[in-house]
């Protein structure tokens, strides 16, 4: 579910991005400085999402360390 949130914010950010020009034109350069302070904080919802992601998948070198403490107790039994 972060996963769908995490792509979910990218979006939304990217969107709010992409409208700045033709809002800035057509509605105010004020309506534009408030699409920038949405897509900035659509990416920062990004990165807390990405955060709780990296902090529940275990790190590469975890499963590297767990491996070889396995294989060093299967030498020393065999």
């Amino acid at each position: 579910m972060i996963a769908f949130f995490r792509i979910f914010f990218t979006l939304l950010s990217v969107l709010c991005v992409g409208t700045v020009i033709p809002v800035g034109i057509f509605g105010g350069w004020l309506w534009a400085v408030i699409c920038i302070l949405g897509a900035f904080a659509f990416y920062l919802l990004m990165l807390i999402c990405k955060q709780a992601m990296d902090k529940n998948a275990p790190s590469p070198q975890n499963e590297e360390k767990s491996v070889s403490e396995k294989e060093n107790k299967n030498e020393n039994n065999g």
